[in-house]
């Protein structure tokens, strides 16, 4: 029992240590450090669970150019869209999903993409759709070009151009998107 206690109190005095060191890094404007403190407060690891710290740092971490900061405040501006484990707050969502977007969350420019295509908490605009559909096809995410193929397809936003449409439809399979595989499926069947 004793070692169990002394193992617990060694433990957490070189956690104690490395949230330090974290914090100083992060400070400096290293970016990773940022990240990992963002999950630290955002996972509760060794610290009180906050959500206002872990969105704090991972913006920060985003602002460095880390790609882990960016995907996770894409993650928050999800939850605070959606209201899951923080008050709903469609404004905070969209800049945070902005801001993840432009520092290189592809994802997170597709649920922009998706925001501006169906108007859900801003007004539709089918123009800026394709461009958030654009920038996360051009950035590997296979639901950002199966939207993009779809908007092509149908002609919502730019002129309606089969042949693209079935280019972002096969990009989308490519990257695992299903319902790209899908609509490129169909779209040949009705060739």
């Amino acid at each position: 029992m004793r070692i169990l206690i002394l193992s617990l109190l060694i433990c957490a005095s070189l956690f104690g240590s490395e949230l330090e060191n974290a914090k100083k890094g992060c400070d400096s404007g290293f970016a990773k450090s940022c990240s990992f403190l963002g999950s630290v407060y955002d996972y509760g690891m060794g610290v009180k669970k906050d959500t206002t710290k872990a969105v704090k740092f991972y913006k920060k971490a985003c602002e460095g150019g880390d790609d882990f900061g960016c995907f996770n405040l894409g993650i928050y501006g999800a939850k605070y869209f959606k209201g899951e484990g923080v008050k709903q707050d469609i404004s905070k969502a969209i800049k945070l999903l902005k801001q993840a977007c432009d520092g290189g969350s592809a994802k997170s420019c597709t649920g922009l993409g998706f925001l501006y295509d169906n108007g859900k908490g801003v007004k539709q605009n089918y123009f800026k759709a394709v461009k958030f559909y654009k920038k996360a096809c051009e950035g590997g995410d296979g639901g950002g070009c199966s939207n993009l193929g779809k908007m092509y397809y149908n002609g919502t936003g730019v002129k309606q151009d089969n042949f693209k449409a079935v280019n972002f439809f096969k990009k989308a399979c490519h990257n695992g998107n299903a319902l790209g595989c899908f609509n490129l499926a169909s779209t040949y069947s009705y060739a």
